[in-house]
């Protein structure tokens, strides 16, 4: 028990001394403890961000000599076999890419391999998952293989551009390339790769000026492309007629075009946006493959639609108007009447 004096003050004992003494001893220590994992955490911390280095810069060369075994290795046949099966991988690469009004325009147009915005954000927009985010970095690829795979993936990705992104489709296919100083050698021309296109188009307050100018572009294709052009409108069929003339006055601006595109080796088809029968929307649209075939081929094909397919009417309406729009089509503007062919009775008209 502490003493007391006259005074009223109470005097500390030895054991509140020594009880007081292990309480500071304690605190130290716990200071000292703290301070020494916050030591080690540091350590740690410096330990694996250098261990994150070396296991990046191993993983860095890792690919780059895979990459560059495959480039030393094998012709460019057999590589492009490869970045095919990369890009095959639906898990990891989208097959149908699609351009928003959000894409820069600058990340579009034709780059090098070695430029600060490579590859082309439309390549990028194409992944599933970010976890495959390396397949575009050149720091793991190299120059040379992430150039070829970004010229893959421009022939085998299906590009999609609406009415209101259809502004992108210069940029996107390389209206730089006409400026060669802008171009450095070793640039991903997309003119030169892109392999499928799909335009979704619909008519605007403004006519199709601007339409027409944005889809000559197309005809400086360099590859063989297939264009699926799905033509916005709803097709009415009812009493077993359609209202296919009006389809055929709305776009009648483009028909020239495309049959131009098609001239130069490309291969271009048309859907409808939906069908309606009797005012009621209840069929989905028509098969892909549609308009710009031959006559002859789309009389063996409603051959084939009226033998297989009920009800045989239906099928037949729509094969008609099939044929007709790609008899429209397919006369090239400049050709004398004698030489234009309309569908016949054999046509299956």
């Amino acid at each position: 028990m502490a003493s007391s004096i006259s005074l009223g003050i109470t005097v500390p004992t030895l054991h509140d001394v020594e009880r007081c003494r292990k309480d500071t001893a304690e605190v130290f220590r716990r200071l000292e403890l703290q301070r020494q994992l916050g030591r080690h955490y540091e350590t740690r911390l410096k330990l694996n961000s250098k261990f994150e280095k070396m296991v990046q810069q191993y993983a860095w060369l890792s690919c780059q000599q895979l990459c560059h075994q495959v480039i030393t290795s094998f012709p460019r046949e057999v590589r492009d076999m490869v970045y095919s099966a990369m890009l095959d991988r639906g898990h990891a690469f989208k097959n149908v890419i699609q351009l928003s009004q959000a894409a820069h325009e600058r990340h579009l147009g034709p780059l090098s391999a070695n430029a600060a915005a490579f590859p082309p954000l439309i390549c990028k927009l194409g992944m599933n998952e970010t976890k495959y985010r390396h397949c575009w970095d050149v720091k793991y690829c190299g120059e040379v293989f992430l150039k070829e795979l970004a010229e893959m993936c421009y022939r085998e990705k299906t590009f999609v551009f609406g009415q209101e992104d259809l502004y992108l489709l210069p940029m996107f296919l390389g209206q730089r390339l006409s400026s060669p100083e802008n171009t450095s050698q070793n640039a991903v021309a997309p003119l030169q790769q892109v392999g499928r296109l799909r335009l979704c188009l619909r008519p605007t307050g403004n006519g199709w000026r601007f339409t027409l100018k944005t889809l000559r572009f197309l005809l400086k294709l360099q590859r063989k492309a297939t264009i699926e052009v799905i033509l916005d409108v709803n097709l009415v069929i009812k009493s077993g007629k359609c209202d296919i003339d009006r389809v055929i006055t709305i776009y009648r601006p483009l028909f020239p075009l495309f049959a131009s595109v098609k001239s130069r080796g490309h291969i271009v088809s048309f859907r409808y946006g939906s069908m309606s029968l009797g005012g009621k929307v209840g069929m989905s649209t028509i098969p892909d493959a549609v308009a710009m075939r031959t006559k002859w081929e789309w009389a063996d094909f409603a051959q084939q639609k009226l033998t297989d397919v009920s009800p045989r009417p239906m099928i037949f309406v729509v094969t008609h108007i099939l044929i007709v729009l790609e008899a429209f089509i397919s006369v090239e503007p400049q050709k004398s009447n004698k030489q234009k062919r309309t569908p016949s009775r054999r046509d299956g008209s």
